[in-house]
C-alpha cells in the first residue's frame, strides 16, 4: 500500500505535481487544505476557507481538527496527499 505526502512551503507545486503523480500511478489525489474545508462544511454547515477556519476555530483547535483531517486521509488505500 503506497502513501505519498508532500509538504514544503505555500505555493510551491505540491498539489499540481501531486496530482500529476496520482494520475500517473492510477491512485486518488488529496489536498488536505480542500479536505478540511469539506469536513468543516460537514460538520458546520459553513463553507469556508483554510483561513477562515482558523479564525473561527483559533490556532490549537484548528491543528486539533486539521490533524484529524489528515489521519482520515493517511488512513485510505493508495495514496498521494499535498498538505496545505
Amino acid at each position: 500500500m503506497m502513501k505519498i505526502v508532500f509538504v514544503g512551503i505555500k505555493h510551491c507545486g505540491k498539489s499540481t505535481f501531486g496530482k500529476s503523480l496520482a494520475k500517473r500511478w492510477d491512485c486518488v489525489f488529496f489536498d488536505s487544505d480542500t479536505e478540511l474545508e469539506k469536513a468543516f462544511y460537514q460538520q458546520s454547515g459553513s463553507r469556508c476557507s483554510c483561513r477562515d477556519i482558523f479564525k473561527i476555530l483559533g490556532e490549537e483547535k484548528f491543528r486539533e481538527f486539521e490533524s484529524e483531517v489528515i489521519r482520515s486521509l493517511i488512513s485510505g488505500e493508495q495514496t498521494v496527499i499535498a498538505l496545505g
